[in-house]
């Protein structure tokens, strides 16, 4: 297959300037609540997850190593709590994702 000799012109297609937005255009976007405040579940040890669990309807059946495993019945998948001072904000968040329940739930329980 021949190639042509000619080189590629990069940047030549067409370049559209958008008007710059100030910080005060920003800050008038956030008043208009256009970002939601997202809860936050932070500084929340195994113990207090696993009563917040509790009052959700979760039961302990029982301990695997560092680990409480709650079950409910109607859910079909196990959890299981580490027993930390503090879970980190992933691990808390992908064992409320497997519950069922929301973060404002899961904060409404502790």
């Amino acid at each position: 297959m021949p190639t042509s000799k000619r080189p590629l012109l990069r940047g030549s297609g067409l370049r559209i300037k958008r008007p710059h937005r100030s910080f005060s255009a920003l800050a008038s976007l956030k008043s208009e609540c256009l970002f939601k405040p997202v809860a936050r579940p932070a500084n929340i040890s195994g113990k207090e997850a696993v009563k917040a669990f509790e009052k959700a309807g979760w039961r302990v059946v029982g301990r695997v190593g560092s680990h409480v495993v709650p079950t409910k019945a109607d859910v079909r998948a196990n959890l299981s709590v580490p027993q930390q001072r503090e879970l980190s904000l992933g691990t808390l968040r992908a064992l409320i994702r497997h519950s069922g329940m929301t973060v404002e739930e899961f904060l409404d329980k502790l």
